[in-house]
């Protein structure tokens, strides 16, 4: 019995021996270094100018990652030192930097500092401002425009600069960075988002640069001369955000289907109620909707224009409850001021006169309702109070104010003035 248990003990020992083994064999295991990398392949420097490479080690988590040597092509125009490169003279250099058996390179391009001829202007809106080029927050530059992108080219950057983009310059209008840090040194090449009364911009290494501002997805990049910059996917807005933009701009937002119409259907997000005029297909109540229009405002509605394409992204949704606007007592007023499509409320009588229904109201003189969406008609002579969203006036001198119905109930009293000029459905204008 004691052998065994001598046995069992020598070859339990024995194991534990081989784990241990094992568990610093996987400590002890190398990440070989593939590659590297500098972070610029290209420097635009004048005379006197410094800039700073550093080597980028891929994989990241290699074991070893000794120190680069570096070398300059042509030392009479860049040298280089630990990764700082001096510009000498004017010309062409190619910086090196060898780690192991890897090399990475950067082509540096020197000029004269007299023979910068400046930014590339054009005539746009927009322009950039700063402490740059010898200014100091007085002097804008403006930008040349293609399509909603504005750029402004050519421009020699130190990275003690900065500089914002502003529209008509006026400060009431401007972009810069997100973030509580400013400057906000941005990362060449890469858009971000352009922020209103945003942080000041700036780069992290002196050179030539062309800035952009792209105001049909609000970002902002940086590229090296001549460079191309990649932006991202327009964002959908919210129908409150689409009513803001100004008009002829086009945009993508997104809500839910609250009324259809006979031209039209009404799309809101529980906010703010937009008008789609003859979209290129028509969806149903309750669908969410992505809906890719130009903004704009006719007789005092914001609306799309007509043909705005709407894509159904899910159905069967509910509605965001609004509370409607009573303008029974206002009526002929109505609307005084530019207006989305509010839900509102109405009470008067109700008329059909062939395929058109029309709304009496008690006091009216000027105008009266023009009803469509929800069949009302079995409710012809009644007094009724309904509810629907305004898309519009028609009829002569905006005798019509259209209402797309989506609730309709009789009520006991009496009510409507048939006006003698107000009752005739032949002066129906059903433009919407």
């Amino acid at each position: 019995m004691k052998k065994f248990l001598s046995i069992f003990a020598v070859a339990a020992l024995a194991l534990a021996a081989a784990v241990s083994c094992s568990d610093k064999e996987d400590d002890e295991t190398t990440v070989d270094l593939k590659a590297i990398s500098l972070s610029s392949p290209s420097l635009d420097l004048f005379v006197g100018d410094e800039s700073t490479l550093t080597v980028k080690y891929t994989p990241e988590n290699a074991t070893n990652k000794p120190a680069a040597t570096w070398t300059s092509s042509n030392e009479s125009v860049a040298s280089v030192s630990e990764g700082k490169v001096s510009a000498l003279a004017a010309g062409e250099a190619t910086i090196t930097a060898t780690v192991e058996k890897f090399t990475a390179t950067c082509t540096v391009k020197v000029s004269e500092k007299d023979s910068y001829t400046g930014p590339v202007q054009g005539n746009s809106a927009w322009s950039v401002i700063g402490a740059l080029l010898g200014t100091n927050w007085d002097t804008d530059y403006v930008c040349a425009e293609e399509d909603g992108i504005f750029v402004l080219k050519n421009v020699r950057l130190q990275a003690t600069d900065q500089f914002k983009f502003r529209k008509d310059k006026n400060w009431d209008d401007n972009r810069g960075a997100a973030g509580d840090v400013e400057p906000f040194v941005v990362t060449v090449g890469e858009a971000f988002d352009a922020v209103a009364g945003g942080k000041n911009l700036s780069v992290a290494e002196n050179g030539l640069y062309d800035l952009y501002y792209n105001a049909n997805v609000e970002q902002i990049a940086v590229v090296a001369l001549d460079g191309t910059p990649t932006w991202a996917e327009p964002q959908p807005i919210s129908p409150t955000q689409f009513a803001a933009l100004e008009d002829n701009t086009e945009a993508t937002f997104e809500g839910v289907v609250a009324a259809v119409g006979k031209n039209g259907v009404v799309v809101t997000d529980g906010t703010t109620n937009i008008y789609v005029f003859k979209p290129a297909t028509t969806p149903a109540v309750g669908d969410k909707v992505s809906v890719e229009a130009k903004k704009t405002t006719y007789y005092k509605l914001i609306e799309t224009a007509q043909g705005g394409k709407v894509t159904v992204l899910g159905s069967g949704n509910e509605v965001p409850a609004t509370t409607p606007v009573d303008i029974t007592a206002t009526f002929d007023a109505y609307p005084d001021e530019i207006h989305t499509s509010d839900l509102l409320k109405v009470e008067g009588q109700l008329v059909v006169d062939g395929s058109y229904v029309n709304l009496i109201v008690e006091g009216a003189t000027v105008r009266q309702g023009s009803l469509q969406g929800l069949d009302v008609t079995a409710l012809n002579g009644k007094n009724v109070v309904i509810e629907g969203y305004y898309i519009g006036t028609s009829g002569s001198g905006g005798k019509f104010l259209t209402i797309i119905v989506t609730g309709a109930e009789e009520v006991s009293a009496p009510g409507g003035n048939s006006g003698e000029d107000l009752d005739d459905p032949t002066d129906v204008d059903p433009w919407k």
